[in-house]
């Protein structure tokens, strides 16, 4: 394009409406621009082209390169006002100039407008990058503060805001929530593997999963649990807090009983077996749970039980650790005292009150007991059924696809408790117990169980891989299903 000659066709210029241009949004026909066409010049194939390369947005915009950049008074102005000297135009509907004068003017208001697309592109790339990847961590943080049901069998419910609902396979499991099982079982899985059974007759709230300070904390008020924890690193806690004590896991596969006794009071007492790995077990005093360091040192008495809250002991494999008896009656007390108070000030005061009995009691090493602990076959093979589910079935489970995951889930559990039954039955052979004397000297217990088509079955329950026990009587081994017990008790 020659800056001086006017294109063929081109005509003189035609004033305008500008203010009034109603484009309509990608579309590059000309006779639906006419007050543009007027505006730029008398030649439709021209004026269309000049539509073609400033595509239009809603309302009186022209847009470039897909984002709305100038009004058409701005272009109307890119070329200057005078008509005689300036004149919209366009080569094959590629590049825009300007007849005459407004030539040059042209040329750099498009440039330095195609670079600020460009630049505005560019940043709003790295926005939607950003807010994609925000996006991602997000839901990836979301999907790490929750737990999910892979496992569940018998009577097991979840209290959440009040309200008691079903536990069933997909069901997510979120801070706050409370777990109920009477008859039944239920295993919770989370992203990183860590897995949880919950069993029969507990109830355990789930305070926190990976709060703020990377802490994973299960208080159980009641009954029995089997962990496998593994920690994605150092900074990240996982523990089980009872009435009485706090479990700190390490990476390990632990079990956790509170069971309720002492005397009328209902005072808990709490234990913990580690079938392998590392647990640090140390006595839990409520009342100093809301309190800062700095109070704790103002106080000799709060002193005194911060020290015995430090006190721990760390078990390995196959051990058993718990509290001294009458250290763990006057803890479960005091702890009792500061729930019911609810009151931290009034709280405090009582556990000061009671700071130097305790203190007393827990000496230099009695607070808390390591022992050996058997670790048996049966605990072997329900630790090996504990983990279930793949990363990609979770997934799938939060994400709602709940049958097709069960689907998967079930079918893995399957071939894990055929393998595990197939072990089991044939270490069992091996003992080659021929008498119901034999049985209950070597497994320590021997049991009468009734079906409920009236058969009776005397031996030792050597292990239950979810709904299946194994049995080793004077006859064999053989399996049997909960569904078919009517009764079951120790002889």
């Amino acid at each position: 394009m020659d800056s001086g000659d006017e294109t063929p066709g081109s005509g003189p210029r035609r004033e305008g409406n500008i203010q009034n241009v109603r484009p309509i949004p990608g579309e590059n026909h000309p006779e639906r621009w006419p007050n543009f066409t007027g505006s730029c010049g008398s030649s439709r194939g021209r004026s269309s082209n000049v539509a073609h390369h400033f595509r239009c947005c809603s309302g009186p915009k022209v847009q470039c390169s897909g984002n709305c950049v100038r009004k058409l008074m701005d272009f109307y102005e890119l070329c200057g006002q005078n008509a005689n000297n300036s004149r919209a135009l366009v080569i094959k509907g590629e590049w825009a100039g300007c007849k005459g004068t407004g030539k040059k003017m042209l040329r750099r208001r498009l440039m330095k407008m195609h670079g600020a697309i460009l630049k505005t592109a560019g940043l709003l790339a790295a926005s939607l990058f950003l807010i994609t990847v925000s996006c991602k961590e997000q839901a990836n943080k979301e999907a790490s503060r929750s737990m999910v049901i892979v496992f569940a069998s018998g009577d097991a419910s979840i209290v959440r805001n009040g309200e008691s609902i079903p536990a069933k396979v997909g069901t997510v499991v979120k801070e706050n929530d409370v777990i109920k099982t009477t008859q039944g079982t239920i295993d919770l899985q989370s992203r990183d593997g860590s897995a949880v059974r919950v069993r029969e007759m507990t109830t355990l709230s789930v305070s926190s999963l990976m709060g703020t300070k990377g802490e994973t904390r299960i208080e159980m008020k009641q009954g029995q649990i089997l962990a496998n924890v593994k920690k994605a690193s150092s900074d990240q806690e996982f523990n089980v807090v009872t009435p009485t004590a706090i479990a700190g896991v390490r990476g390990t596969t632990f079990e956790v009983q509170v069971f309720e006794g002492f005397d009328d009071n209902r005072v808990s007492n709490s234990s913990v077996r580690v079938l392998d790995g590392k647990v640090a077990m140390k006595p839990r005093i409520v009342a100093l749970e809301n309190v800062s360091q700095e109070d704790i040192e103002k106080s000799p008495k709060l002193k005194k039980l911060a020290e015995l809250q430090n006190k721990e002991i760390v078990l390995d494999d196959a051990s058993r650790g718990s509290m001294d008896p009458e250290l763990e009656k006057k803890v479960a007390l005091l702890n009792n005292a500061a729930a019911e108070n609810g009151d931290s000030t009034q709280a405090l005061k009582i556990a000061e009150e009671q700071a130097d009995d305790l203190s007393n009691t827990a000496g230099e090493d009695k607070a808390l007991i390591k022992e050996e602990a058997e670790v048996t076959v049966k605990d072997r093979m329900e630790s090996a059924t504990l983990t279930a589910a793949t990363p990609e079935m979770l997934e799938k489970l939060e994400a709602g696809s709940n049958q097709e995951a069960a689907n998967e889930i079930a079918e893995v559990r399957k071939k894990q408790q055929e393998q595990i039954l197939a072990q089991i039955e044939e270490e069992a052979e091996s003992q080659k117990l021929e008498s119901e004397e034999e049985i209950r000297k070597h497994y320590q217990a021997l049991e009468k169980i009734v079906l409920k088509n009236g058969e009776v079955i005397r031996g030792a329950t050597v292990a239950q891989t979810g709904n299946i026990l194994v049995i080793h009587t004077a006859d064999g081994v053989r399996r049997v299903s909960k569904s078919e017990i009517a009764s079951q008790n120790f002889l």
